[in-house]
This record gives structure tokens, sequence and C-alpha cells, in this order.
């Protein structure tokens, strides 16, 4: 699926608690992984009763399923939120050929609601 020359983008949005069979944090949406598009989710990551970052996983809407089996954690750069976020593409089942960073930035949008803007890139 990926490869050193893969151009993975996409934007994750936040699905109202009220939506989700537990009330957690999740964002959802989809990336475009050389010309295809997977569907991809988040949940908000909580060390210590404070944010500190984000687990993705791609290929599912739901990131304690699985999906692919690819996953990311990744944590703000700098103080969160309001930051950029940064991390490593892994897989469950096998090593990866290259190392791949996610990048991430977290926003809010006009309405209010807000949405996780992901990159991939080989290394």
């Amino acid at each position: 699926m990926f490869n050193a020359k893969s151009n993975v983008t996409g934007h994750l949005f936040r699905i109202h608690k009220d939506m989700t069979a537990d009330g957690v944090m999740l964002w959802v949406g989809f990336l475009n992984i050389n010309d295809d598009m997977i569907a991809a989710s988040a949940r908000l990551s909580i060390v210590n009763d404070r944010p500190d970052g984000f687990d993705i996983a791609l290929g599912t809407t739901d990131p304690s399923q699985g999906g692919l089996g690819y996953y990311a954690h990744i944590v703000p750069t700098s103080p969160f939120p309001g930051s950029d976020l940064r991390g490593y593409l892994k897989h469950h089942d096998r090593k990866l050929d290259d190392v791949f960073e996610v990048s991430g930035a977290y926003g809010i949008n006009a309405d209010g609601t807000s949405r996780l803007d992901l990159t991939i890139k080989a290394r």
C-alpha cells in the first residue's frame, strides 16, 4: 500500500460524542493514498487527565478495531492544542520497508467543529 514515493493527505472531522456508541472523542475521514481513497479515524489520547495527541488507524472508522493494521500515535510538537503533531506509521503484523512520518495539524472550523489535517511521507 505504501512505498517511498507514496503521497498521502487527508482530513478527519470530529464526530459529535452523541453519535458514538461509547461517547469518546472520535475523528473520521478519508486519506488519499496514491489516488486511492481509504477511511481513517483518530481518537484523542489522554495521559494524566491531559491530551497527549491522537491515536490514528487506517482502513476503519474505529481506531480500536485495527482496520488494515496501519496505525500511528501522533503527539504535539509544542503546547497542545493548536500545534503541529508528529509520529510514525506502524503496522500490527509486520515491519514496514520504509519509515513513514505522520504529520498532523489540529484545527477549528468556522462552525466550531474540529478537524485533523494529516500527511504521511516516507522519511
